[in-house]
């Protein structure tokens, strides 16, 4: 799972996270921001283990960008059904060129 990838790392942050104690913290908010053309195993752990409440997609109007978010939205569908509490909080356009194309993703 996320072997020999950015999703690699991630896992090994949520690992280092749990070893200290993250849980026990008691923040109001904790942001991470992970950076990823791609979505594996490694990205998904947050989703999985029900580590995070909202999930903000940041992305642009190319569709290799809107296919990770639809990825993102539907891993955090499939674990909503097994009883995850995630969601989705909405999505960021960091590079707008006009065409709509994030927008129309956002809307459906």
């Amino acid at each position: 799972m996320g072997r020999g990838c950015g999703g690699r790392g991630i896992i090994h942050g949520f690992e280092l996270l749990e070893k200290l104690g993250f849980h026990d913290w008691d923040f109001d908010y904790v942001l991470l921001d992970f950076l990823g053309d791609v979505v594996c195993g490694g990205f998904g752990l947050p989703i999985a283990r029900d580590m995070a409440q909202k999930v903000i997609l940041v992305g642009s109007n190319d569709l290799q960008s809107l296919y990770v978010a639809n990825n993102v939205c539907s891993a955090v569908e499939y674990f909503r059904k097994m009883g995850g509490n995630v969601g989705v909080a909405g999505l960021v356009i960091n590079k707008d060129d006009g065409t709509g194309e994030a927008q129309a993703f956002a809307v459906r």
